[in-house]
């Protein structure tokens, strides 16, 4: 193993302490990070844990260069992190592409850190949706009986989404859950909500695009105790509720359409 001089910043990745197990501890590298298992951080969490704790999609195979269809990358990433939970990060500045959907499981934060989500186009496409882990494959909650899988303190914050037909489409998107300082551009509709409940969305806008057939934020069906604050529309239909919808609460929204 050659010598590695790192500078002041540098990001030491799972690999390289991987080959430090090899070299100074004789131990074989056949599973991921058992070198940064062997590394600790002051607060006496392993560098491994710290890696697993919070993930780039970038370490999953994320391009991020605007063009290739990032939503594989980003569903490994959740797939990662569906036991235990964490945060999902995407790179500040960057414009990442995804033709959707990314699934949304509990305990995971997907923190967009400033960077830019596009779509496939105002017309087509879902963005963000509930899901669970079956066994192994992602599957989406949409269509499964209500409170079947239950989607619990997941969050989606901080960054731009251009170019989608639909922003999120949740199914039991429940306790704990949030939306917030999120700006949507050029978008059919912000989401569509079913049999969600105490589910948060906080300083968020969206502009529609030249396809306005779709209500801004339609809650379908048996949704109770949702707040909304701060929350911007810009198009031609812009709250729809109905099925059972109640309890809804409404704080500094506006509409323009």
């Amino acid at each position: 193993m050659a010598t590695t001089n790192f500078t002041n910043g540098t990001v030491v990745q799972a690999d390289w302490l991987n080959d430090v197990d090899a070299v100074v501890y004789g131990l074989p590298s056949t599973g991921p990070g058992e070198g940064a298992s062997l590394v600790s951080l002051e607060d006496g969490r392993s560098v491994q844990a710290a890696f697993d704790e919070e993930v780039s999609v970038t370490r999953f195979g994320a391009v991020c260069d605007g063009t290739t269809d990032d939503t594989a990358a980003v569903n490994a990433a959740v797939l990662h992190l569906a036991a235990t939970g964490g945060k999902i990060k995407w790179p500040t500045g960057r414009t990442c592409k995804l033709l959707g959907p990314v699934y949304v499981l509990s305990n995971i934060e997907y923190d967009l850190n400033g960077a830019k989500l596009q779509g496939g186009g105002v017309a087509t496409g879902v963005m963000f949706e509930t899901g669970y882990n079956n066994a192994g494959t992602l599957t989406t909650t949409i269509g499964t009986a209500y409170q079947s899988h239950v989607i619990k303190n997941a969050k989606i914050y901080g960054g731009n989404v251009i170019d989608v037909g639909k922003f999120c489409n949740f199914q039991n998107f429940n306790m704990g859950c949030k939306v917030y300082d999120i700006e949507l551009f050029n978008a059919r509709q912000f989401g569509a909500f079913d049999a969600c409940f105490y589910a948060h969305f906080d300083t968020v806008m969206h502009s529609g695009g030249t396809v306005d057939t779709l209500p801004s934020f339609h809650f379908k069906s048996s949704n109770n105790a949702i707040k909304l604050n701060k929350v911007i529309t810009t198009c031609e239909w812009d709250y729809f509720f109905e099925g059972g919808s109640t309890a809804i609460t409404m704080s500094g929204c506006t509409q323009e359409g």
